[in-house]
């Protein structure tokens, strides 16, 4: 009889254990370190950790992991933005910076990065594996100087391996265009498509500004070399940089 009432009893601890931690529901009272409260994440499947020195509702609601990320954005990053960061890789495993720092055959011959340093909101036919660029993302790329200036050092990256340099308000040909432009200067080159990528990113990403000036100089480039640039091509890049 003693054993039974026992196992009652124990099932009615993990039945109200259970009830209390289903759909998100918060549990204030455990604290597995002494400063930290926990909530079951259903979409993660696992368990998020939140500072208990937040309080009042935020602390007691479901919402209290919209308010964290608006207090501390970097906790809710998705894969794009910690690879922005420089606080992880890419699906292959390379940093940021590694990329950075590859030559220009490298940036030629690879094709699955350009969507990592200039991500769009739709699917890649050729790298399916690179994130979207999704609202969260766009507004934090907006609202972040830090990830503005690493986009921005993206650009230059791939400015230098076209053959341009960026200045205050415009985007110029460097002495060694003639050079790197046999690389891409050519009808339907594969980098025309990158370079719509990059025009749509960056005004998507909050440097509309950046957009139009690479977009004048390419437009410039296609006027003072006849024959190298379809207009198919040159409207694409003035829709991807303008959005109209």
């Amino acid at each position: 009889m003693h054993a039974v009432i026992a196992s009652e009893a124990k099932q009615s601890r993990l039945r109200s254990r259970d009830t209390r931690h289903s759909d998100r529901e918060w549990d204030t009272s455990f604290r597995p370190t002494g400063s930290l409260r926990y909530a079951r994440d259903d979409e993660g499947g696992g368990l998020r950790f939140f500072p208990h020195h937040v309080k009042g509702e935020t602390a007691g609601s479901a919402s209290n992991y919209d308010a964290l990320a608006m207090t501390d954005p970097k906790r809710t990053d998705t894969d794009l933005l910690r690879f922005y960061r420089g606080t992880g890789p890419d699906v292959a495993g390379r940093r940021i910076e590694d990329i950075w720092s590859w030559d220009q055959a490298r940036l030629e011959y690879t094709h699955d990065f350009v969507q990592w340093l200039f991500p769009l909101p739709t699917r890649s036919a050729f790298n399916p594996d690179a994130p979207l660029l999704t609202d969260a993302d766009r507004a934090a790329f907006t609202a972040d100087p830090e990830l503005q200036e690493r986009m921005l050092r993206s650009l230059d990256v791939m400015l230098a391996f076209y053959g341009f340099i960026r200045g205050e308000a415009s985007v110029a040909r460097t002495a060694d265009f003639n050079a790197r432009a046999s690389q891409w200067l050519a009808p339907n080159n594969h980098n025309h498509l990158r370079l719509s990528r990059i025009l749509q990113s960056l005004r998507l990403c909050g440097l509309a500004e950046q957009a139009m000036s690479l977009h004048a100089s390419l437009q410039e480039t296609a006027e003072d070399f006849p024959g190298r640039v379809t207009e198919t091509t040159r409207r694409f890049w003035r829709e991807a940089a303008s959005g109209t």
